[in-house]
């Protein structure tokens, strides 16, 4: 559906025209030019949901197609100078997809995710920010969230997270941040790749920061295709700083959790196996 002129993307897209007409109603033509998408399916959040279209033609309700000026005592004065007599103004603007936490990240430089990005999101998978270590995060710019079910990226993103710590944790090391240069080449491949996408389209979506033409934050692929794609980290991708100078000395004395169990005969023996499978040792 999200391929730009596919068969599925043009039958949709004709669907939802005709069922927003009949949902509109006769007549209201000019409602209809102002909210049918010329656009394809998808290039936006799909939406609006059940309800919403009869109720803009309700007759105790007036669509106003010019933007807001000011807010004076009386209610709202749009664009085109009309005022709008209300007693309540309710605000439902939606909402804004920043990508930057909500709190202040700094980086062991002094410099803030904030003034790091600049003009826009610099995230590697939607999981880390190079300069930034041991930074993570769940399904930011990059990930799947109009590919699919987004519950699934979330529990992996987690687990990736975690996946990291533990090798933080074991092998004595002081800091992981992605490499800038293997976040250049994933975005390169975001842009080959969505030129053939709806996405690209000339519609103002967060997928493209709030903006008409922008680069695409979305997963080049299917949401099965990224759970695929961070379900091992590739630490070739990352800068490793040790805590020690000698990047082994986790190895420590030569022995194992089971040699200080007494009686942990099966941890000592794991590599014994009667078929093929995984095997660990702790």
């Amino acid at each position: 559906m999200y391929q730009q002129g596919s068969d599925t993307s043009n039958e949709f897209r004709e669907v939802i025209r005709k069922e927003m007409n009949k949902r509109i109603g006769p007549e209201n033509e000019e409602l209809k030019d102002f909210i049918i998408p010329n656009w394809s399916p998808g290039c936006r959040r799909i939406s609006p949901g059940d309800g919403y279209l009869e109720a803009l033609v309700q007759p105790n309700v007036q669509p106003v197609f010019s933007g807001i000026k000011k807010v004076v005592a009386d209610g709202i004065v749009t664009e085109d100078g009309v005022l709008h007599e209300m007693d309540v103004l309710v605000c439902a603007t939606g909402f804004k997809v920043a990508f930057r936490p909500a709190f202040k990240v700094v980086n062991g430089d002094g410099t803030t995710l904030d003034d790091d990005w600049g003009k826009g999101p610099n995230l590697y998978l939607g999981l880390s920010a190079p300069r930034f270590p041991n930074f993570y995060t769940i399904v930011g710019p990059g990930a799947t969230w109009s590919n699919g079910p987004l519950l699934p990226s979330i529990e992996t993103s987690v687990e990736y997270a975690v996946k990291m710590m533990r090798k933080i944790q074991k092998e004595h090391i002081k800091s992981l941040d992605v490499k800038q240069e293997a976040l250049d080449d994933i975005y390169a491949h975001f842009d080959e790749f969505h030129k053939t996408t709806v996405w690209q389209e000339e519609c103002r979506s967060w997928f493209k920061d709030g903006k008409i033409k922008n680069r695409i934050y979305l997963w080049p692929g299917s949401t099965v295709h990224f759970l695929k794609t961070i379900k091992e980290p590739r630490f070739e991708d990352y800068n490793i700083r040790y805590r020690y100078k000698n990047r082994f000395a986790f190895l420590g004395n030569g022995e194992v959790k089971a040699n200080t169990v007494k009686g942990d005969y099966k941890g000592l023996s794991t590599y014994v196996q009667n078929s093929d499978h995984e095997w660990s040792i702790e």
